[in-house]
């Protein structure tokens, strides 16, 4: 499966699709079957965005950076169940604008369980819960902490493809539960180049696809686009109507990729791209909406090294 990119944000997550990938046998998993006893992996990221214009005045750029942990054990050929913890940290610098502040600085960690398992002869279904806390520096961790759940099947169609549906649950920090939708995808067009649903390392939630061309038996190169919906909690004692409230970032972004894999446990993917249909959004604490504003597309670029063993 083609390597994931970063979302624009700092509380850096576990998406349903990086669950899947890492912890159940998916993936290029979605195809093959789960090897017996531990597997590991390891995977670390990070990822800026270029200055913005902001609709009404002000500017905003990003950076971010994650690191996660997770392991797998297969307890048949057919099943498996695993373990992952993310933890990421990052900031927003804003300009010229007296709504958002100066600055934001975050975290964002998730824990999280799966369980895959055989479906039929040629089908894998999984289930994937998860919590996660994301909150600006300081923020109260009871007041950032949501919940997940991912659970999804898929059916082995042909040798070159493998698809099913899949659904995301996600309560929100607004008290709400928001559900995603999504195909698991992973088709073999041709013997180097490969469609599949786009893992996420980041604090989002949304469904994504990936293009992948193998120039080489170790270079890649290939485009991915996704869905971003990023949310925090804001600490209490921030300045303005927007203490103890939230966040909200969402996105669009599309970008290229080059990776390089010289061996079966290494990768290290670069990409670079452009951050489109972006807006903010702050909420104080009741849930009332304070201010969003539009920003301009800007430029992405960043880098994924991950080690399974």
């Amino acid at each position: 499966m083609p390597k994931s990119y970063l979302s624009p944000m700092s509380p850096l997550i576990l998406s349903a699709l990086s669950t899947v990938a890492l912890l159940a046998p998916c993936g290029d998993a979605l195809a093959q079957a789960a090897s017996n006893g531990w597997s590991f992996e390891t995977k670390m990221g990070l990822r800026g965005q270029g200055e913005a214009d902001i609709d009404g005045g002000g500017s905003v750029e990003s950076s971010a950076g994650v690191l996660q942990f997770g392991a797998r054990y297969g307890i048949s050929p057919r099943s498996s169940v695993g373990v992952s913890v993310e933890l990421g940290q990052g900031r927003y610098d804003f300009t010229d604008t007296a709504r958002f502040g100066k600055d934001m600085e975050f975290r964002s960690d998730v824990l999280s369980l799966s369980y895959g398992f055989g479906v039929g002869d040629r089908g894998f279904g999984f289930v994937a819960p998860s919590v996660r806390w994301d909150g600006e520096t300081g923020a109260d961790a009871d007041d950032a902490m949501t919940y997940g759940l991912s659970l999804g099947v898929a059916w082995r169609v042909s040798p070159s493809l493998t698809i099913g549906p899949a659904l995301g649950l996600q309560t929100t920090l607004e008290d709400g539960t928001e559900a995603f939708p999504f195909l698991l995808v992973n088709w073999d067009i041709t013997p180097r180049l490969n469609l599949s649903t786009g893992e996420g390392l980041g604090a989002t939630q949304g469904p994504g696809l990936a293009l992948r061309y193998a120039a080489t038996d170790t270079v890649s190169i290939g485009i991915a686009a996704r869905v971003e919906d990023v949310e925090f909690r804001l600490h209490d004692n921030r300045s303005g109507a927007a203490a103890g409230g939230t966040a909200r970032d969402r996105s669009f972004p599309v970008v290229a990729t080059l990776g390089w894999s010289p061996s079966d446990w290494f990768d290290l993917t670069a990409f670079a791209g452009v951050e489109t249909n972006a807006d903010f959004t702050l909420r104080d604490s009741g849930g009332s909406r304070i201010a969003q504003r539009d920003y301009d597309n800007a430029p992405i670029v960043g880098l994924v090294v991950a080690a399974s063993f």
